[in-house]
């Protein structure tokens, strides 16, 4: 199990704060910082949130931070049914509805699909991807020069970033880790990178190609901002929006209404 002083130069770490630099972020000293890290000083409960406040870790991280310091986790953590969270389901049904005619789904913190709207499922499978239920791991396998996701390791990039976040405000968390090592190692990941004098583009779409046409998309991801379950708080709703008319028209057809 860890302690506190180890999970705290986990989070250090993945900020690359050194502890000076945390020191005076979080208003305290760097030796106090070095003793917490030892084990010499034990931390109050303040101190832990303030330092889980100042590194921007997940609130589940802060529940963990929390316990090894012998405290009682703050955040509540409740099962995704219970009737304390309906008004937030809800929201998740309201967004992915109002959202058609384009795709939108909605995620667990490991990329765990939970939810998808009619034009989702048609955009899954156009990916050759219906029984992948992680985004993630479907990014993983539709690596193949002569598949559907056309733009691969132009996409890939921009996936591997945002795990590169993630692990920032999950450090202890397993699967983004190999998710993330999964992608960095990936021998297409640099595939066609541009050079760095080259101008780029307004948004990375998504070129995926299907039997009829070529789709081209973009995205936003949506969380919760005011939510302190655990559980609801790091639901990620993805936002597809058609990059051209032809897109436009392929996720308008009344087929996936």
């Amino acid at each position: 199990m860890n302690t506190f002083g180890t999970l705290l130069r986990d989070w250090r770490g993945q900020r690359r704060y050194s502890q000076l630099d945390l020191a005076l972020a979080a208003e305290t000293s760097a030796r106090h910082i070095s003793f917490l890290e030892s084990g010499r000083a034990n931390p109050s409960r303040e101190m832990v949130l303030r330092l889980a406040s100042t590194l921007a870790i997940s609130r589940a991280e802060v529940n963990t931070g929390l316990v090894c310091a012998g405290f009682a986790p703050v955040y509540p953590k409740l099962d995704r049914d219970a009737a304390s969270l309906s008004a937030i389901r809800r929201a998740i049904d309201t967004m992915l509805a109002n959202h058609s005619p384009w795709p939108a789904l909605a995620c667990d913190s490991q990329w765990n699909l939970l939810q998808v709207n009619p034009a989702a499922v048609r955009l899954i499978d156009a990916l050759q991807a219906k029984d992948s239920t992680n985004i993630m791991q479907l990014m993983l396998t539709s690596d193949a020069p002569d598949g559907p996701l056309l733009n691969w390791p132009e996409v890939a990039r921009l996936v591997l970033a945002r795990l590169q976040a993630e692990r920032i405000q999950r450090p202890n968390d397993p699967l983004i880790y190999d998710l993330k090592q999964r992608l960095l190692q990936h021998p297409r990941i640099n595939e066609g990178r541009v050079d760095g004098r080259q101008e780029l583009g307004v948004v990375v779409p998504m070129r995926v190609r299907t039997a009829e046409t070529t789709l081209s998309l973009f995205s936003m991801i949506a969380q919760f901002g005011s939510v302190q379950e655990v559980t609801m708080a790091d639901v990620q709703i993805e936002l597809f929006f058609p990059e051209d008319d032809v897109t436009a028209a392929y996720f308008s057809s009344p087929s996936i209404q």
